[in-house]
C-alpha cells in the first residue's frame, strides 16, 4: 500500500489522462478489443503457475507422504528456492532486456518441460535427500526465474496505455485461477490415476511448458511503443 500510494505514474498513463484518453470502462474495452490476447496470456501464465503450484505446492505432499523424506527437509528445500530467487529473478529480467523477454520466456518454457521427466525421476529414484533438494532449488529457484521474471514485461506491452492495468490483471488474476489454483488438485488426480506414480504428473507440466512457449510465439506485436 506504501508503494502504491507513494510512486508515481509513468509519463504515458499521465498523457493519457491528461488526452483524457484513460478508458471509461476498461474491462469492456479490453474485452471487446483483446479477447484473443487474454486467452494467450493465459496460455503463456500457465507454465509459471503450474511449476510454482507443482514444485512450492504439490512436492510438499507428495515427497512427505509418498516417498518418506522429512517435512522440514522439503520445506528447507523450497525455502532455499526462494531465497535464490531474490537473485535470479532481477538478474534473469536484465537477460531478458537484452535477449528479448519473449525469446527467453520461449527457451525456458521448452527446458522446463523438458526437464519434468527428469525432475520427478529424481525424486521419485534416487532415494537420496541431497540429489531431492538440489532438484527442487535448481528448477524453482534457477529455471523458473527466466519465466517469472520477464512476465510483467510481456504484458505491458500487449495493450494500450489506457486499459493496460485492466488487461495485465485479467491475464495474470484470472490467469492465476487455471494455473495455480487448480494445478494441485489436477496433479493430486493424475497421480493417484497413475497408482501414486508420477509420470502423469510430469507429463501435464511438459504439455504446459509447449502450449506456453506456442502462446508466447502467438501473442500480437507490442503495443508499447505506439501506444
Amino acid at each position: 500500500m506504501f508503494i502504491r500510494l507513494s510512486i508515481i505514474e509513468t509519463p504515458a498513463f499521465l498523457e493519457a489522462k491528461a488526452k483524457e484518453s484513460v478508458a471509461k470502462l476498461p474491462l469492456k474495452e479490453v474485452l471487446i478489443a483483446s479477447p484473443g490476447t487474454i486467452v494467450l496470456g493465459w496460455g503463456v501464465r500457465m507454465i509459471d503457475g503450474v511449476i510454482f503450484a507443482t514444485f512450492a505446492l504439490f512436492t510438499l505432499n507428495y515427497l512427505v507422504k509418498l516417498i518418506g523424506m522429512p517435512r522440514t527437509t522439503v520445506l528447507a528445500a523450497i525455502s532455499t528456492a526462494a531465497f535464490i530467487l531474490i537473485f535470479t529473478i532481477p538478474f534473469t529480467s536484465k537477460v531478458a532486456d537484452k535477449m528479448g523477454a519473449r525469446k527467453l520466456y520461449i527457451v525456458f518454457s521448452i527446458i522446463l518441460a523438458l526437464i519434468s521427466f527428469p525432475a520427478f525421476a529424481v525424486m521419485q529414484n534416487a532415494g537420496s535427500v541431497g540429489a531431492t533438494f538440489a532438484c527442487i532449488v535448481v528448477v524453482l529457484g534457477v529455471l523458473y526465474a527466466p519465466v517469472y521474471g520477464p512476465q510483467a514485461a510481456i504484458f505491458c506491452e500487449l495493450f494500450p496505455t489506457g486499459v493496460r492495468y485492466t488487461g495485465i490483471s485479467l491475464i495474470y488474476q484470472v490467469g492465476a485461477i487455471f494455473a495455480v489454483s487448480l494445478t494441485p488438485v489436477a496433479n493430486t488426480y493424475l497421480l493417484a490415476a497413475n497408482q501414486n506414480q508420477p509420470w502423469m504428473v510430469a507429463g501435464y507440466v511438459a504439455a504446459v511448458g509447449i502450449l506456453s512457449a506456442v502462446c508466447v510465439a502467438l501473442l500480437p506485436n507490442s503495443t508499447a511503443k505506439s501506444q
